[in-house]
């Protein structure tokens, strides 16, 4: 599932828009993605390269209950959370998820 966090609530995200923070690639255009296997398989064909991943203004879906965020969603679980810098780590063989505020989401 991919995921946006906005402050105290959790939301599950039907459509996300990965942008490529480095245009200097002409084959790396930006893209829209409905589940997170979709992405997964994108990013692992693109080890290291980072992009941007926002939810589309209509893509929001249901708000999922907090209390049960640590227990049931998480990047073990093959969730992506949206962020300013998403990419997947070859070395780690996982996807990272970071933002300006330092929060770090890894699967």
């Amino acid at each position: 599932m991919i995921l946006n966090y906005i402050p105290n609530d959790l939301y599950e995200v039907r459509l996300a828009f990965l942008v490529p923070l480095d245009s200097s690639n002409e084959e790396n255009k930006p893209r829209y993605f409905s589940t997170s296997d979709q992405l997964i398989s994108y990013l692992k064909k693109r080890p290291n390269q980072k992009y941007s991943l926002t939810e589309h203004p209509n893509g929001r879906g249901e708000i999922l209950s907090l209390t049960s965020v640590f227990s049931a969603y998480g990047p073990d679980e093959g969730d992506i959370l949206c962020g300013d810098e998403v990419f997947y780590d070859s070395e780690k063989d996982r996807i990272f998820t970071l933002n300006q505020v330092g929060r770090i989401w890894a699967g």
